[in-house]
């Protein structure tokens, strides 16, 4: 009967050998696979449960039948302990990296790993980071369900696995996303890439700062809503403002009713780089649509140039908004068993950014 080790080789177990005794020492493991003098080096042993072990050089270990054992071999005269999901671990080198942690661990790809500092906070580790050993800071290192996050409009959303499809992401941020909107991402440094509501986001990927929504139907002009005001906000909308960074008041002026994002963050190429943005809700709202924006400060851009039916103002606060008539037309015509706070937002995001060229 034969026995089959696979040896480390720096990226996978691999270079089998077949042993006749169930029983070898792990000088004559190190001997067969030419690490000589075995004195000089040092085996470990990583079983599939994800445990390294380091096995004494006369100690005999016993093979499984059927089973292939995985061993690590190290030119050194010591090895380096770390914590592992609190069991003490060794290893070869003063230094060990993430991807090679990972595999020889059998760690799943559902998995990260969490690297405990004293005195630090708790820092995730990539595949790429290598952590030292010999850290004087190094607390312990452990393993945790893997999760992404994703900022869709404003709200950020927690994601278990590495890709999404975009109109799921859209759902889970609370948006309908049947209603004729395109979706693009926008990435750190790099313009927005356009992506099907059925394309599949991969969120390993570094740089990802937004997913953003796209009208599909807007034109400007100049209607003004002419019916009296009253205030009222689906639960949907507070959900969804919970879930997000914005900051959202409402005020009563003179009959009229304003719900006003703070500090909205604006697209570089203003001016300013926030503003408040107000809307106004109609007494019958959602079933009356919510129409156009305004913006205090009056936004202008770096370039210089008039942004398009902005002329208007209205006083709100005591303050002068600027008003942006901009209004839904085709698939994007208000449907008030979908439409909300939510995408009259998105509308206003893509609004701003088109005119500096975003």
């Amino acid at each position: 009967m034969k026995f089959t080790i696979t040896m480390w080789d720096g990226t996978d177990f691999t270079n089998p050998a077949q042993f006749k005794t169930k029983t070898p020492s792990a000088r004559q493991i190190l001997n067969e696979f030419g690490f000589i003098p075995p004195d000089e080096h040092i085996l470990l042993h990583a079983s599939d449960s994800g445990v390294l072990e380091e096995i004494a050089l006369d100690r005999e270990f016993e093979l499984e039948k059927g089973a292939d054992a995985k061993f690590i071999a190290f030119r050194s005269d010591r090895s380096f302990k770390f914590a592992l999901n609190e069991r003490r671990m060794p290893w070869g080198e003063s230094a060990i990296p993430m991807a090679t942690l990972k595999s020889v661990t059998s760690t799943p790809d559902d998995q990260e790993f969490v690297l405990e500092r004293k005195d630090k906070p708790d820092k995730v580790l990539a595949d790429d980071d290598v952590v030292s050993l010999d850290d004087p800071d190094l607390e312990r290192i452990y393993t945790r369900r893997r999760e992404w996050k994703l900022k869709v409009q404003d709200v950020v959303l927690t994601i278990l696995t590495p890709t999404i499809v975009v109109k799921d992401a859209l759902v889970k941020a609370g948006i309908d996303p049947t209603t004729g909107w395109t979706a693009a991402i926008k990435y750190k440094d790099a313009p927005r890439e356009a992506i099907t509501l059925d394309g599949i986001i991969d969120l390993t990927r570094k740089g990802i700062e937004k997913l953003w929504l796209r009208p599909s139907h807007i034109q400007n002009g100049e209607a003004i809503p002419s019916f009296p005001r009253a205030f009222a906000l689906r639960d949907e909308d507070e959900d969804y403002l919970s879930k997000s960074d914005l900051k959202l008041e409402t005020v009563i002026e003179g009959g009229r009713r304003w719900a006003i994002l703070r500090d909205f963050p604006l697209p570089s190429g203003y001016t300013f780089s926030a503003a408040d943005i107000a809307i106004e809700v109609p007494p019958t709202y959602p079933t009356a649509q919510l129409d156009m924006f305004y913006c205090h400060p009056h936004l202008a851009r770096v370039s210089g140039g008039a942004i398009p039916q902005t002329q208007s103002s209205q006083s709100i606060e005591g303050k002068s908004y600027q008003r942006w008539s901009r209004h839904r037309t085709g698939a994007t015509t208000w449907k008030p068993e979908s439409d909300s706070i939510i995408t009259h937002i998105a509308i206003i995001a893509d609004a701003i950014a088109k005119e500096v060229g975003q």
